[in-house]
């Protein structure tokens, strides 16, 4: 084995600083207060606490003696340790778990993690000074992100502040353990809760509304904090709380198993993994809680505040946080008016990249350390491999952001796979590896005593919570989830579209109302494919029919569909001229007049199958009843579906690469796998 490969902390304060590091991110600061706020204030704390206490503590335990345990055999990552664990030959392949959703959450979190650095530049040379309003800073954000080109002409912007961000990253991987993520984490932690310090000191000392005396900070704290008891009868908010704690400890996702397989055999895990989560916890609740929702209520009125607290984290933390600094007052400092919300809009944004950076190093350690450690390469070759490979891979998140390949990476790597491998590993370990040789591995080393109460939460306790949740997920939204796309919705579209074409004259005369407002691309796609049905029709005395079916292309569904929105998404649609032959039922026109910011993608479906049901209506007789009824129950095939095709046949790529990847490892390196006795003295 490469002397490399016995890489060690240098001391207990850079391992316990390098967990917090990869556990305090962006969502301690941008999730947790909208969360808590949404759900009841003070009263989410209880879920929160129980969840805390019943599976997210003892997931640190598990995963911190796991991970000890299987680096003093040599192994550095989920697949070896798993096989510490139950001497399996199919285990380890369920550890890959641990290494593919670090690297998926990387792929994206990176581009996120850049609009932090961007966004630092911005509000210290007051780039979006003339964004007022939500609208307006939103608007910002899209320009940024290339929705649209109010303010940026395309992605030139965003990607150098991408490269400069992976660029960074790049350094401290090539560094290693102790020069490069220990090093970083002893200076940006501090610097980070520093900053969060200031921050919620000049939040708290921010004077009343002078319009409104009631929208002060003690009242938004109140907002935050007053519990709505009745809310803990929703189990979504049980459910939301116990998502926060998978994301704010970083456990289930594999990177505090590698950060501990470089601890040494009498290192204490119990008080070190409890030091970590209750540092985490001082971010997230105290500093996190402190800082955004007090500050909005005071500038917004409770009513936007209850808005801003359900709309998604990145407007939380890019539109409401920058409007709330460009408004605080300016200080006069020896006679010099300071434009202070440039001062603290900066902190702000550089407080959000340290905890982007320190967290995303940390979740490229578990794929560098698989390569060195079980595949023999150099601590070079394997960081430099893992940044041309994830360098390609996040092309499709910055190029196709629009498009749900964010969301989509999102939900394998940060959701579901984050729970599958907490799931699997707390079996293991309770039942597998067994409760007494696990407590026994948990407490050697430790300066104190687990509960005993514990022993029979890590058996029982925690591994029912995680099967419940997965479980719950499967019978709700496994299936339409898993399921690849609805192919068959395009034969409700094409039955509408034949339908539309043989009983309306105006339509070879004129053309379809409805075809005049779509774009472009959508218009030549209706056009295509109505013509390859008008040149089939047989017209005889019982009405039209169709006489076959011609073929859609992939790229005309995607046209027709995605114009649809646009044309969802117009200000001036109801200005539209012939607006009235669209004749939308009063529901629809109700729906479309409410403010389209809360749509959700579930909205725009509905909506894309009523207006295609009114534009395109189908004139069928009664024994086709009812295949119009199953036809309009069927969810209208989303426009957005190649592109998430295309992600999902990437991240099958990257599995299968690992999989190939851990096969040679089990190979070469048998005499690490079947080792007996650890590296180092047993316990």
């Amino acid at each position: 084995m490469p002397d490399e490969s016995r890489e060690r902390w240098s001391s207990k304060l850079g391992i316990i600083l390098a967990v917090a590091g990869s556990a305090v991110g962006l969502g301690n600061f941008l999730r947790f207060p909208a969360k808590a706020a949404a759900n009841g204030g003070g009263a989410f704390m209880i879920p929160y606490l129980v969840a805390l206490v019943l599976f997210g503590i003892p997931l640190m335990w598990i995963e911190w003696t796991t991970g000890r345990y299987g680096g003093a055999f040599g192994h550095r990552t989920a697949p070896g340790m798993f096989h510490r664990l139950w001497r399996h030959r199919a285990i380890k392949y369920f550890g890959l778990i641990g290494i593919f959703g670090p690297i998926v959450i990387f792929i994206y979190y990176t581009y996120i993690e850049s609009w932090t650095l961007g966004y630092a530049f911005f509000s210290l040379f007051g780039e979006y000074a003339k964004a007022t309003d939500q609208a307006a800073m939103k608007g910002f954000l899209q320009s940024y992100q290339g929705l649209n080109q109010t303010h940026f002409h395309g992605l030139a912007v965003a990607y150098a502040f991408f490269l400069a961000t992976f660029l960074a990253n790049c350094w401290v991987l090539f560094r290693g353990i102790t020069k490069g993520i220990e090093w970083l984490c002893k200076w940006a932690m501090p610097l980070l809760f520093a900053i969060a310090v200031i921050l919620a000191i000049r939040v708290l000392t921010l004077p009343p509304n002078p319009a409104n005396p009631g929208q002060n900070i003690l009242n938004g704290l109140g907002y935050m904090w007053n519990p709505d008891f009745s809310a803990l009868k929703n189990p979504d908010v049980w459910l939301e709380a116990a998502g926060q704690i998978f994301f704010t400890l970083s456990v289930g996702i594999g990177v505090i198993l590698t950060y501990a397989s470089y601890l040494s055999r009498r290192d204490d895990v119990v008080l070190s993994g409890l030091t970590g989560a209750s540092t985490n916890e001082l971010a997230e609740v105290i500093l996190g809680g402190t800082i955004i929702i007090p500050a909005a209520f005071l500038f917004f009125g409770q009513a936007e505040m209850a808005d801003i607290a359900k709309s998604s984290p990145f407007d939380l933390g890019f539109v409401t946080m920058p409007l709330i600094f460009e408004r605080l007052p300016v200080l006069n400092l020896f006679g010099a008016a300071l434009p202070t919300g440039n001062l603290f809009g900066a902190l702000w944004f550089l407080l959000l990249f340290l905890a982007g950076i320190t967290s995303s190093v940390s979740l490229a350690q578990p794929a560098v350390a698989f390569l060195k450690d079980e595949l023999g390469i150099t601590k070079r070759k394997a960081a430099i491999l893992f940044i041309v490979v994830t360098f390609i891979l996040c092309q499709p998140v910055i190029l196709f952001y629009g498009h749900g390949v964010l969301g989509e990476l999102d939900f394998w790597g940060g959701t579901f796979c984050l729970v599958l491998f907490a799931t699997i590993e707390t079996i293991l370990f309770g039942w597998f590896f067994g409760i007494d040789k696990a407590w026994t591995e948990m407490h050697y080393g430790a300066d104190i005593r687990v509960p005993r109460l514990y022993r029979y939460v890590i058996k029982f306790v925690t591994p029912i919570f995680l099967l419940v949740i997965l479980a719950a997920w499967f019978l709700q939204t496994g299936p339409p989830t898993l399921r690849p796309g609805n192919v068959s919705d395009w034969g409700g579209l094409c039955a509408k579209l034949r339908a539309w074409y043989a009983s309306s004259p105006r339509v070879f005369r004129e053309g379809p109302p409805m075809v005049e407002f779509l774009p472009g691309k959508a218009q030549d796609a209706v056009n295509q494919v109505a013509q390859g049905y008008k040149s089939r029709w047989d017209d005889t005395i019982g009405g039209p029919r169709m006489v076959q079916d011609p073929p859609i292309k992939w790229e005309q569904k995607s046209a027709i569909l995605a114009g649809f929105n646009q044309l969802l998404e117009k200000p001036d649609l109801f200005e539209q001229p012939h607006f009235e032959d669209i004749r939308l039922p009063g529901s629809v026109q109700r729906f479309l007049r409410t403010d389209r910011a809360k749509w959700s993608k579930e909205d725009i479906q509905w909506l894309n199958r009523a207006v295609l049901e009114t534009a395109l209506p189908m004139h069928f007789g009664p024994r086709r009843a009812k295949i119009v009824e199953v036809v309009l129950m069927v969810d209208v095939a989303d426009p957005d579906r190649p592109y998430i095709l295309g992600t999902r046949i990437m991240l099958l790529v990257l599995l299968l690469g690992l999989f190939v990847g851990l096969q040679v490892a089990w190979h070469k390196r048998r005499d690490v796998w079947d080792r007996t006795e650890p590296l180092e003295d047993q316990p």
